[in-house]
């Protein structure tokens, strides 16, 4: 079989397969951060005074603290020994992001007047990661087909 012919039917065979893994990942994983979207409309709603926190424990894997409120409050992540960490937040249309790992967190109100929060603790790691492997999978093996399949007509013109 001819150099050209090989290249186009490897080239037609890795298109394939990356279409196949991108269908796939769209029926497993879908949009994976449309979970993020649907979980908003379940946010808890808590009160805490001025100067005191709630403490949310069982986190078992990277997760998203997001809540909405009057004004941005402290997240603190908190470990096993006693220690505490503060965890960088980000406001995004309306609002607040703080990504934490397990055990649990405190939101602490450093205000002198109470607040009412309004939040939802989103694990990401797990469904984003998986997401993005198969997806970058797939692109790269639907590129690549793409590449030997132009390779494989050049080559088949060229030798005719």
């Amino acid at each position: 079989m001819k150099l050209g012919k090989k290249f186009i039917i490897i080239g037609i065979a890795f298109l394939v397969i990356g279409i196949i893994i991108l269908v796939i990942d769209g029926f497993l994983y879908g949009n994976p951060l449309s979970g993020l979207f649907i979980s908003l409309k379940d946010l808890k709603v808590v009160n805490i005074t001025a100067h005191q926190g709630i403490m949310i424990s069982n986190i078992t894997t990277k997760s998203a603290v997001v809540y909405n409120s009057t004004s941005a409050i402290r997240v603190l992540q908190l470990f096993p020994n006693g220690s505490e960490m503060p965890v960088e937040q980000r406001y995004y249309e309306g609002y607040y992001i703080a990504f934490v790992n397990p055990p649990s967190v405190l939101l602490y109100n450093n205000l002198s007047k109470p607040i009412s929060v309004e939040y939802a603790i989103l694990p990401i790691v797990d469904k984003l990661l998986n997401y993005l492997i198969y997806f970058t999978v797939g692109i790269i093996l639907g590129f690549t087909g793409g590449v030997m399949i132009i390779i494989g007509i050049a080559f088949y013109i060229r030798k005719r």
